[in-house]
Order: structure tokens, then C-alpha cells, then sequence
């Protein structure tokens, strides 16, 4: 139980599952669904990855970050404070963080 593969460090936070872990899950989901129609895949892939990048899917899936703020601990540093916590069960733990989470969008 103590091995760590993963480890982030903006939360300083470590865990043995690949953060896109859910990602590939839900892709091999939605090709598994579609192998099973005859239906074009690229009319349903077209329609999901729209779905999936709206910014209200974003937020729901990776939570709001308020940001960036100055962090009083560091010199220079900059703070993001959670304010809804994201569902993707990927998504990193903690409230606060010192690296931008807007780059994992």
C-alpha cells in the first residue's frame, strides 16, 4: 500500500492510479458502445468531444479554481484555492494549490 507511481507536484500529492485513468476508461466505454452500430463513429465522436469540451462539462468535471492569487508563503508565488470540487474521480485532492490548474484543461 505505501508504493507510489504517480505523483503530482503542484499538491504535492501521490497515488498509485494514472491520473487519465477515467479518460481511457471513458474512451474504450464510448468505442465499445459504437462497435456495436452501424452507425459513423465520426458523427458520434464529433458530437461527444464537443460535449466534453464545453466549458460547463470542464467545470464540472475538473472543479473551479480561483486564481492566481498571491501565495504569503512563497516570494513570488502564486496560490489557487478550490472553490467546486470537480467529479472526475482524478481530479487532484486539497483545496489549494500552487501550480495552474487551468493547464490540465
Amino acid at each position: 500500500h505505501g508504493r507510489t507511481d504517480f505523483y503530482h507536484p503542484g499538491m504535492r500529492e501521490e497515488r498509485r492510479q494514472h491520473p487519465l485513468f477515467s479518460f481511457f476508461a471513458e474512451v474504450l466505454g464510448f468505442l465499445r458502445a459504437h462497435s456495436k452500430t452501424n452507425v459513423p463513429i465520426t458523427e458520434a465522436m464529433t458530437a461527444q468531444i464537443f460535449r466534453e469540451a464545453s466549458p460547463q462539462i470542464l467545470r464540472e468535471r475538473l472543479g473551479v479554481w480561483e486564481g492566481p492569487a498571491e501565495d504569503p508563503a512563497l516570494l513570488g508565488g502564486i496560490l489557487f484555492v478550490l472553490i467546486v470540487e470537480g467529479i472526475d474521480p482524478t481530479v487532484p485532492g486539497g483545496t489549494r494549490r500552487r501550480d495552474d490548474p487551468r493547464l490540465e484543461a
